[in-house]
């Protein structure tokens, strides 16, 4: 086919696709008469396809709106070929109108919606135009849903950092999965419509109840959980040794313990044996970074046992960012090499290979040799769960022999 009413077709829904139309009608552009080329035919293509191609301008002209009453007209040129003679062949279609092309393409209902959605947003929320002229593409996306989307930017407007739950907000037609599906587009349009006195400027991320964060939302706290190893730290009137508390909650209650251990395996932390004036807190991950608020901390001895491979050093630094007096636990070159047969490969497009500043001289070279054998894909990575749990104790008990001996306890 070199005249093909099919690939007319996908042209024109293509320029529909990249929403030329609801540029041109959010900017107050005109621009019709709408004109898309059609194939140039050489004399030798024409000479040797005549019929097929007399055949394919016939079938474009009874498609067009000289038949139809709407679509695409055609304009013709009369080309002088050299044996041929004069013929008179398509060299474009057009659309007259905004509803000629509309018609064509059954797009009038959706866009007549959209033309109407934008008008209403003019008036009722004229701060969204200048966005909504450079990316029409938020409303369109989102047509479906552009009321209750509305509503919800005025409630904001009205209810500044309203410090409820997404499940408190009481906005007629929206519910809590509604503004959960569609946090990107929301936070785009009231990032440009509050003032900064109404967001969290410092707050850029959707992860980790970002969306909430940065609009004044109350949310789910990470829970800590921990244990106490000594049970003369347990208080007399909560005699529970494992606890999860909201940071908040963990934040305020000053634990009189000497020493905190931190690991990131759960099974870790639940057998984690009995030392005195300790505690431990376990399964936190990089969510580690939770634990920069609680300033009690900084006062205490803390221990941080990872996995020996690049995420484990790579929090291991991040922790020490927050309290420079942690010191590692069984994160050292012996235990690896004692157990380099139980190592796994740690892929390259999942490891760290960020620098890691906060490294002591032996975790650097380490993390180093780590490093260089994930790049020739040899078995690196020493998780916490593989080492003999025996070896584990010793080490940890350990260090309470060495405290005692230091007069510590």
């Amino acid at each position: 086919m070199l005249i093909s009413l099919m690939s007319i077709k996908h042209k024109v829904n293509k320029w529909w696709e990249q929403q030329h139309l609801q540029t041109s009608y959010v900017n107050s552009i005109n621009p019709f008469p709408l004109f898309f080329n059609l194939p140039k035919v050489s004399e030798k293509l024409l000479a040797e396809n005549f019929s097929i191609i007399k055949t394919e301008i016939n079938a474009l002209y009874h498609a067009s709106k000289t038949n139809k009453k709407y679509g695409f007209q055609i304009e013709y040129t009369t080309i002088n070929y050299r044996k041929i003679g004069a013929q008179k062949l398509p060299i474009a279609i057009y659309f007259e109108t905004q509803e000629d092309l509309l018609k064509y393409l059954g797009k009038t209902q959706i866009f007549n919606q959209f033309c109407q959605y934008f008008d209403e947003t003019k008036k009722t929320l004229p701060q969204l135009i200048t966005l909504l002229q450079d990316q029409p593409k938020i409303m369109m996306d989102n047509l479906e849903n552009w009321s209750q989307i509305l509503r919800v930017c005025q409630y904001f407007l009205q209810n500044p950092l309203p410090n409820v739950y997404l499940r408190q907000l009481d906005i007629v037609g929206v519910d809590t999965k509604f503004i959960e599906k569609n946090f990107k587009t929301l936070k785009l349009l009231l990032d440009t419509l509050l003032p900064e006195s109404h967001r969290l400027a410092d707050i850029n991320t959707l992860s980790h109840h970002g969306f909430e964060r940065r609009f004044g939302l109350r949310h789910p706290e990470s829970l800590i959980r921990f244990r106490f190893l000594d049970n003369q730290l347990i208080p007399l009137d909560f005699p529970v040794c494992d606890c999860a508390l909201p940071i908040s909650e963990f934040t305020q209650i000053n634990i009189p313990a000497r020493r905190v251990f931190i690991t990131e395996n759960k099974i870790n932390g639940l057998s984690f044996p009995n030392i005195k004036q300790a505690i431990v807190i376990f399964g936190l991950g990089y969510g580690i970074t939770s634990l920069t608020k609680i300033q009690w901390l900084k006062q205490k001895e803390i221990y941080y046992w990872g996995d020996l491979d690049s995420h484990g050093f790579a929090i291991l630094s991040q922790l020490r960012s927050y309290f420079p007096q942690t010191k590692s636990l069984l994160m050292d070159e012996p235990t690896w090499k004692k157990f380099l047969h139980l190592c796994v490969t740690e892929p390259k497009n999942q490891r760290c290979t960020a620098t890691l500043p906060n490294l002591k001289a032996p975790e650097q070279t380490l993390y180093q040799k780590l490093q260089s054998r994930a790049e020739l894909n040899k078995p690196s990575r020493l998780e916490q769960e593989r080492i003999p749990f025996n070896y584990c104790l010793a080490h940890i008990q350990q260090i309470q022999y060495d405290a005692i001996e230091q007069g510590s306890f």
